[in-house]
């Protein structure tokens, strides 16, 4: 039986060039070493986490291919929480950042940045998160 991810990862560059995809590995680090640290009863667990990624497109606008596939699988998933380095991977604009909220806020998914910020509803906080 497959799990299903409980974890999706965001990760991207507005930039299409030779340093994007290193750029790319680098947010994909940087969320996994804050899921294992922040979230280590999931990080452990086969198939809790997917990533989503989108290379060359800006956060100016909400038609990217990742993000559109990430927002299609947490209505049809298991999934509450998004990790990003920080929430500029998601939006750029506050009526982005609004709709964005309002519709993880319907989905009870939380977005969790590695740079500390939080967006949705009901953050799973642990002890190490409460610090942060």
């Amino acid at each position: 039986m497959k799990l299903q991810p409980k974890i999706a990862i965001y990760i991207r560059t507005a930039i299409h060039g030779k340093d994007s995809r290193q750029t790319l590995k680098a947010q994909e680090a940087a969320c996994r070493k804050f899921i294992d640290s922040q979230l280590p009863e999931l990080a452990s667990v086969k198939g809790t986490i997917s990533v989503y990624q989108d290379l060359g497109h800006s956060a100016m606008d909400m038609k990217r291919p990742g993000l559109k596939k990430l927002l299609v699988d947490l209505k049809n998933m298991q999934m509450r929480t998004i990790i990003t380095t920080d929430m500029i991977r998601l939006f750029r604009r506050p009526q982005d950042a609004a709709t964005l909220q309002r519709t993880l806020s319907e989905l009870n998914v939380t977005a969790l940045a590695v740079d500390g910020s939080i967006l949705g509803s009901n953050p799973p906080v642990t002890e190490r998160m409460a610090v942060l």
